[in-house]
């Protein structure tokens, strides 16, 4: 009896046992199912990115638990870009998105088969409807969508604009208003303009895309890009040797922009050794964090005499998907939640503090508050519009094929300093171009 009763309680140990392990087992399957998908994004280094931080990530993550987004911060300029590439064809753990500098640079990317393919998340999230046609059509390489535009960029002309009122100088809308400007600023004592690509050697084609699109004229370039016109046409060459001019003379940071990098060319903007800066919309984020002790304005860059004025459209922030994340549906619920709401968009875009500038077709001026810095409202507006009435010109990074990008903003130096002439600079261009339509590497362009 005894040794039954012994019996039934074993077997009544066991099968609690066993409900025990089962019911734990469970409680540990929903406990797992409940911890947060972890993506990583890798993103340049820059002096803003602590406010990207809390405008994008933090702002997801605090909304949504079952993902988290962490913000790998790499170096900047070169070294971010060195250590994408490496990290990528590594075969070592990467990211899950990245930074990349552009549609031109996206390509390379594609051709490596190192890309998402996002056609089905824009079906299923209906981002042309929330995306300009033109930003993702730049973004479309062989028919397949792989980065998603961020950041609608153009190319400006920022001023001291106490200086000018204090001698009496209006903004220059041509080049040759532009030249006259110089001679007076050079006579006062200052250089003309600032600016610096050490440690960002792209920052070149900031310069080009305003000579080829403002000087020699955006119709043109749509021309080039298309196959109807070369390179090597007189236009082209006129605005180069204008540049020239103006790089001979001394009027671009004494000719030591090799020497600097932006931010000190910002540096010297906010301490008055030059009056003028070439720089783009994301120059309005330096202006706050530099300038303390006069007003700064500004204003469309100059175009070249007779030339109608359109300024390069770009997209400077794309988001590239690594083809071997594993969580390609979390990754794409986190950039929806980017682009899908105007008026968020809106507001990190006020934020000239904010590393990343979410493009959207609805009208931003709408969700602007009243406290906005109008300079920015106005740049902010400038693209919108832009963009809305079709006026595209055709920066480098957005719109040129990745090689001819390369060598044009890799030997500007050699034609400034006069180890390569105008003609060979343009021949070469042209040819890589030629290359690059017969092997369909050219981005998708729009039509006018």
């Amino acid at each position: 009896m005894k040794k039954r009763r012994l019996t039934c309680s074993l077997i009544v140990l066991s099968i609690g046992l066993l409900l025990f392990t089962i019911l734990g087992l469970t409680a540990l399957a929903q406990g797992s199912a409940k911890e947060p998908i972890i993506l990583d994004f890798w993103w340049e280094r820059t002096a803003f990115v602590d406010q990207a931080k809390i405008n994008v990530f933090d702002a997801f993550n605090e909304t949504h638990p079952n993902i988290k987004v962490n913000m790998n911060i790499l170096g900047g300029g070169d070294e971010y870009l060195r250590t994408v590439q490496a990290g990528l064809t590594s075969g070592k753990e990467g990211p899950d998105m990245f930074r990349i500098f552009g549609p031109s640079a996206m390509i390379p990317f594609a051709d490596a088969g190192l890309l998402l393919n996002l056609n089905k998340y824009q079906d299923n999230y209906g981002w042309n409807e929330k995306i300009p046609s033109w930003a993702l059509e730049i973004h479309r390489y062989k028919d397949n969508l792989y980065g998603l535009p961020l950041n609608p960029e153009s190319l400006f002309l920022y001023y001291n604009e106490d200086k000018f009122e204090e001698y009496g100088w209006s903004t220059p809308k041509t080049y040759s208003e532009l030249v006259s400007l110089c001679e007076e600023i050079e006579a006062k004592g200052y250089i003309p303009f600032s600016f610096g690509t050490r440690g960002f050697t792209p920052a070149n084609e900031w310069w080009l895309s305003v000579i080829l699109n403002q000087w020699a004229g955006s119709e043109n370039v749509y021309k080039v890009l298309t196959g109807s016109l070369s390179l090597t046409d007189e236009s082209f060459k006129k605005a180069l040797e204008n540049f020239k001019f103006i790089w001979d003379k001394g009027w671009i940071m004494n000719k030591k922009m090799y020497e600097v990098s932006e931010d000190d060319s910002f540096a010297r903007f906010a301490d008055k050794t030059a009056l003028m800066i070439m720089s783009g919309s994301w120059g309005v984020k330096y202006m706050d964090s530099y300038v303390k002790d006069f007003k700064w304005g500004i204003v469309p860059f100059p175009s070249g005499d007779g030339v109608i004025p359109v300024s390069p459209l770009a997209i400077g922030f794309t988001v590239g998907v690594n083809v071997a994340t594993e969580h390609p549906d979390a990754v794409a619920e986190f950039l929806n939640w980017i682009v899908e709401d105007p008026k968020r968009s809106a507001l990190i875009a006020a934020n000239t503090s904010t590393d990343v500038w979410p493009i959207t077709t609805s009208d931003p001026s709408a969700y602007f508050t009243d406290d906005m810095d109008k300079r920015v409202s106005w740049m902010i507006n400038y693209i919108y519009t832009l963009q809305k009435e079709g006026r595209i010109g055709y920066a480098t990074w957005a719109f040129w094929p990745t090689k001819t990008q390369v060598y044009m903003y890799e030997n500007l130096s050699n034609v400034l300093f006069g180890s390569l002439s105008i003609e060979s600079y343009l021949s070469k261009a042209q040819i890589l171009l030629e290359t690059a339509r017969e092997e369909g590497e050219i981005p998708t362009i729009p039509q006018r």
